[in-house]
């Protein structure tokens, strides 16, 4: 379906048009049509990059936390079992192993 932006007004004084001077509007109209529909989808486009570089602004940052956060996972994951090591040590000597061996896992 051909998108209508309006309509190609021609005005000729004294009479009829020629079916070339037809054709010559016809033609005119097309172009001004294609002409319109290649500004909208310029304008689309610019709104679609804007949109674009706003997504990856955002998946950016969301990486960077995500990647702060694991970071500091692994270094917590890391004294934890440090901790537990020493428990597991304490245990074996028969010591109770100290109340913050007892950490849950987060």
């Amino acid at each position: 379906m051909l998108k209508t932006y309006g309509r190609l007004a021609a005005l000729k004084p004294n009479g009829e048009f020629y079916p070339q001077e037809l054709a010559t509007l016809q033609a005119y109209g097309r172009l001004a049509a294609a002409a319109l529909d290649s500004a909208a989808a310029l304008e689309e486009t610019r709104s679609l990059a804007t949109r674009a570089e706003a997504l990856l602004a955002l998946s950016s940052a969301l990486a960077e936390i995500v990647s702060t956060a694991a970071h500091g996972f692994r270094h917590r994951r890391s004294s934890l079992t440090a901790t537990r090591r020493k428990a597991a040590e304490h245990h074996g000597s028969g010591l109770r192993p100290p109340r913050a061996a007892c950490l849950l896992p987060v």
